[in-house]
């Protein structure tokens, strides 16, 4: 490698070598290539300033200590080998990969396409979702009725009263309160209340139908409901306006729900459990389908996918249909406080869940409230 060194202090160089003429040995044509490698072009036009070139500058050897294709033109970045085994069998060099955007260079992740989830799709309008579970628990129970031939007997007049204010209130006035009651206060404030469910049902139950409520009963309740306390409490305070009006929604949850269990009760002796809740289901699916309509016709049904109505049939076969049928099954087999009791382990098995997944840390609050709630309903199925 060669270049020249002017007197001045000026110095040229030949970055690349191999763009270099090997041919020429006078030191001002030298000095007169580029010293950019893309740019490798005499610039030297005439003998007479060769010769002026000549007596100014004197040829020394310099060293270059900038890599070899390097130019300040050249911002082409090399491609990356391949790693040796790959290469061996003839794999070629791999592109180098850019940054992405603004995003990837604030250390961002790149975004990923979105995903069509059910509460995505429907989360502006919980009213649709509702009316879409219902009515897709109801045309399921529809169909598992006529199948197994539970219609007969048919009901009475007085019956058809009860099993519409059963539709009323268990599903129509408790799923448009819990939602309310959800979206204007805070969920543990929600939890709450709807958790005195199960006590001013055992209450209810000694009122109107005479079921035993023994001390220990009460205590097991208490318990339980102590236990739910410190397990939801632990979320109190963090949205701040916590609004009246969703605290009183949330409480109309919980009393609909026991007249919901309490005056189906005694539908129970004449009619099976899947008979009373399919009417009841229906019945109650039919206010929430009109008040749901203007969001479901807003829904882009060709975009949901199989993971969405999977979705879609977990929270209404499973969790509403199926769910509803054993509640009355066991309330056919059991008194109310006994069965009332269970519905506090819902919040144990949400934070234990919570804990196996990694989402949440286990720590001994959530660990005394869990015994708590286990210890109370144990103590309410002795009583």
């Amino acid at each position: 490698m060669s270049g020249v060194t002017c007197s001045s202090g000026t110095s040229w160089s030949v970055k690349n070598p191999r763009m270099a003429d090997p041919d020429i040995d006078d030191p001002s044509l030298a000095a007169a290539w580029s010293p950019h490698p893309s740019r490798a072009v005499a610039e030297v036009s005439s003998s007479a300033s060769a010769r002026a070139a000549e007596r100014r500058c004197t040829a020394t050897p310099l060293t270059l200590t900038a890599p070899l294709g390097y130019g300040r033109r050249d911002r082409s970045r090399p491609r990356r080998m391949a790693p040796v085994a790959h290469r061996a069998l003839g794999a070629a060099p791999r592109e180098r990969r850019r940054r992405a955007g603004p995003a990837r260079a604030r250390g961002h992740a790149r975004p990923r396409p979105g995903r069509r989830h059910l509460g995505r799709e429907l989360s502006w309008s919980p009213v649709a979702l509702a009316a879409l579970r219902c009515g897709i628990a109801a045309l399921v129970l529809g169909l598992v009725t006529a199948v197994t031939g539970s219609l007969a007997p048919g009901p009475t007049r007085a019956e058809w009263r009860r099993l519409i204010l059963l539709g009323l209130t268990g599903n129509t006035i408790f799923q448009l309160c819990l939602i309310g009651g959800v979206r204007l206060t805070s969920p543990a404030h929600s939890a709450l209340i709807v958790g005195l469910s199960p006590i001013f049902t055992a209450l209810l139950a000694r009122i109107a139908l005479g079921e035993p409520l023994s001390r220990g009963g009460l205590l097991g309740l208490g318990l339980a409901f102590a236990g739910v306390t410190v397990l939801v409490t632990r979320d109190v305070g963090q949205r701040a306006g916590d609004a009246l009006a969703g605290d009183v929604l949330s409480l109309g949850s919980a009393l609909s729900w026991t007249i919901y269990s309490v005056v189906g009760k005694p539908l129970l002796i004449r009619h099976s459990p899947l008979q009373v809740t399919t009417v009841a289901t229906a019945t109650g699916a039919l206010p929430l389908l009109a008040l749901g309509l203007p969001g479901l016709t807003a829904v882009s049904w060709s975009r949901l996918d199989v993971g969405t109505w999977a979705l879609l049939g977990y929270l209404s076969i499973l969790a509403l249909a199926l769910n509803y049928v054993l509640f009355y099954w066991a309330l056919a087999r059991a008194p109310l406080a006994r069965v009332s009791v269970f519905q506090y382990l819902t919040p144990v098995v949400a934070v234990l869940l919570s804990v196996v997944t990694g989402h949440q840390a286990p720590t001994i609050p959530l660990a005394v409230g869990a015994l708590a709630v286990l210890g109370g309903v144990a103590l309410a199925q002795r009583a």
